[in-house]
């Protein structure tokens, strides 16, 4: 019987524990308004282009301590799978740049969305969305302005 009580005891702690974990949620997160979602840097045009991203958003209070777990996701709108990413614990701010390649042809206009993420669940106050256009320019399109000695930025 003793045992029987000392295993339940046990589970109840490891239950209690595990909800004060995950009771770190999206709620303990307090924006304080301060947030950028923008490009830095553009390889050039589209055909393939790589973008680098910079995401920075701010927070009234420090984010939760560990154990929980902080991430942030980047879905760049192009059907690459997410770049997600593990973020501190336990900070007022987080600056993050992440390059991205878009594809070879591609529309060269995507949506690119980046969220934070706690103990796993999307927290929609930190989402940010930026649209991501280039020049429209074909691999066919460069070559026949390179052959023609025509400049595919200045025209």
């Amino acid at each position: 019987m003793k045992r029987i009580l000392s295993c339940i005891v046990v589970a109840l702690s490891f239950l209690t524990i595990t909800n004060n974990v995950l009771a770190q949620t999206c709620a303990s997160l307090d924006p304080s308004g301060f947030r950028n979602f923008g490009t830095t840097f553009a390889s050039g045009v589209c055909s393939q282009v790589s973008q680098t991203i910079r995401y920075q958003f701010g927070f009234n209070v420090p984010t939760p301590a560990a154990p929980t777990t902080m991430q942030l996701a980047f879905d760049w709108g192009d059907g690459s799978p997410l770049t997600v990413l593990a973020l501190a614990n336990s900070v007022l701010s987080y600056d993050v740049t992440r390059a991205h390649s878009f594809p070879v042809d591609s529309d060269c206009e995507y949506l690119v969305r980046a969220s934070i993420f706690v103990n796993g669940s999307s927290c929609p106050a930190t989402q940010q969305q930026l649209l991501v256009a280039e020049a429209r320019a074909t691999n066919d399109a460069l070559q026949l302005a390179t052959q023609l000695g025509i400049s595919a930025i200045t025209g």
